[in-house]
């Protein structure tokens, strides 16, 4: 049985409402959950490439990047727009996963917009 990789989402979720007793570890939550956030995304875009379009993955540091251009070259307006929302969700995700200092408000805010822009993407990408 595949994994499903929309648990990521809830995981993610899931994550955000957990209670921390202090705030790096709520940072370490929001960060944690934008990737997650991301990856549920990628992952099940990319097995909508493989599968529909018998999209080869490619390997090495542009594999996030090749996904995105996969959809944004398309004459589809939908999967150009799940290319657009995926290459915001994964500058969120970036950021969250590089940056040493993000301001609590800046984390914050990209975490729940990051969240509602992969809830939304799953939706649009179930309907491909």
């Amino acid at each position: 049985m595949s994994f499903n990789w929309a648990e990521y989402l809830d995981l993610a979720y899931e994550l955000v409402n957990i209670p921390t007793v202090n705030p790096a570890g709520r940072e370490a939550h929001q960060r944690a959950a934008l990737s997650r956030a991301y990856y549920a995304a990628y992952k099940i875009a990319l097995n909508i490439a493989q599968t529909s379009d018998h999209y080869v993955a490619t390997s090495g540091v542009s594999v996030h990047r090749d996904l995105i251009a996969h959809f944004r070259v398309s004459n589809d307006p939908r999967r150009q727009d799940v290319a657009k929302n995926l290459a915001r969700l994964l500058e969120y995700r970036r950021a969250a996963d590089y940056n040493d200092f993000m301001a609590p408000k800046l984390i914050a805010r990209d975490t729940t917009i990051g969240l509602q822009l992969a809830t939304h993407l799953l939706a649009k990408l179930a309907r491909l």
